[in-house]
């Protein structure tokens, strides 16, 4: 399986939900597809995160929204390295890319709690974190 780094140039505006479960991804993957009408497919290459020399690997999951072209992405945080490190806790990010924002997060939100094996369900401050400045997740595609 190929791996690599992703670089872009510009940012969208997104949403990060951090969500804490013992599900395997392909599970996990699976009931939020049933629940919100995704068809999230995991990419054959991952992501790729390098902090003070040190490599880690995150699975990732992708969907991209046919009315507003908006991408999600659930993305593995369980590897050498956590993604966020203010949230190293949890198991699993979803981002929301795209320019049209999630239109009722409580809803959503609400949702994706109602799958069972979730524990928790976070939506994070994306622009409030200091550690999302110049971050993997801010380029992904």
């Amino acid at each position: 399986m190929k791996k690599y780094q992703l670089e872009a140039t510009a940012e969208d505006p997104f949403d990060v939900l951090a969500i804490l479960t013992p599900l395997k991804s392909y599970t996990l993957a699976y009931f939020l597809n049933q629940k919100h009408q995704f068809k999230l497919t995991r990419l054959t290459d991952d992501l790729l995160f390098e902090n003070k020399n040190i490599l880690s690997y995150h699975l990732v999951y992708k969907y991209i929204v046919p009315d507003n072209h908006n991408r999600i992405y659930l993305i593995g945080n369980k590897s050498t390295l956590p993604l966020i490190q203010e949230r190293k806790e949890m198991d699993y990010f979803m981002l929301i890319k795209g320019e049209q924002q999630v239109s009722d997060m409580k809803l959503f939100l609400d949702l994706t709690k109602s799958i069972k094996g979730i524990q928790y369900v976070d939506h994070m401050v994306s622009n409030k974190l200091k550690s999302l400045n110049n971050h993997p997740l801010n380029y992904l595609p």
